[in-house]
């Protein structure tokens, strides 16, 4: 049998019911914004769909939006400190570390150990502070490499995804070295996901281009049926 349907009720039943937190003292004619809100609650006793056609003010909204605007716009303070205190402590001896290290690959240098320990106590703020020293650095090969090389020394996972945005713009920069050490990373890291960025690069260089395909190649044989 058909349930009947009962007239429209007030918006007061479906405040109290639904527990949503909303104002009518305001009178009707002057909401900021108006919004239909239908909904439908089955009554026990009667078997009724009893459906709800209210008019409510924006002013619902306000509260919940300004408590998350200010626990943002707090958040992004705090950041924004951490981000200076990095930059005042660890900039220069980063950079000096880079320029002065001699470099093996697979063995830790004190450039890598020193974003080790970071990434330890916060990861988010270590990598944008990497990411700027980057951008800053954009015309100096040298430290570009050093980057470079200390982000490929972690897991794809760890870096992410400031490590792959990083050896991705490394990828068109002018220097050759700067690309090698780019394509190196990638190969470190692995990954189908890697694979994909790869196969949509182009280089100018041929023997960049001979190394982008080798590697190309290899990660296509030992990725292939894999999603990430």
């Amino acid at each position: 049998m058909q349930r009947p349907i009962m007239p429209l009720l007030s918006g007061s039943l479906l405040q109290s019911d639904l527990q949503l937190p909303m104002d009518f003292s305001q009178e009707e004619s002057t909401p900021v914004l108006s919004v239909k809100y239908i909904n439908h609650v089955l009554d026990p006793q009667q078997e009724l769909i009893i459906p709800f056609f209210i008019k409510f003010d924006s002013a619902v909204f306000t509260t919940s939006n300004v408590e998350t605007d200010n626990s943002t716009s707090s958040e992004n303070k705090a950041n924004d400190t951490r981000l200076l205190e990095f930059e005042q402590k660890f900039s220069k001896q980063f950079i000096a570390h880079i320029l002065e290290d001699d470099f093996e690959y697979g063995i830790d240098s004190k450039a890598h150990a020193m974003v080790k320990n970071q990434m330890k106590i916060n990861s988010a703020v270590t990598k944008d502070w990497l990411n700027r020293i980057y951008v800053t650095n954009f015309q100096n090969p040298e430290i570009l490499i050093g980057i470079l090389r200390v982000i490929a020394r972690f897991e794809k996972e760890e870096i992410f995804p400031i490590g792959q945005t990083i050896a991705t713009a490394s990828l068109n920069h002018k220097d050759e070295i700067v690309q090698e050490t780019a394509i190196r990373a990638f190969e470190s890291w692995g990954g189908k996901s890697n694979l994909k960025i790869l196969e949509n690069v182009t280089v100018s260089s041929k023997w960049i281009k001979e190394y982008l395909d080798g590697v190309i190649s290899d990660l296509k044989s030992e990725y292939v049926g894999e999603k990430n």
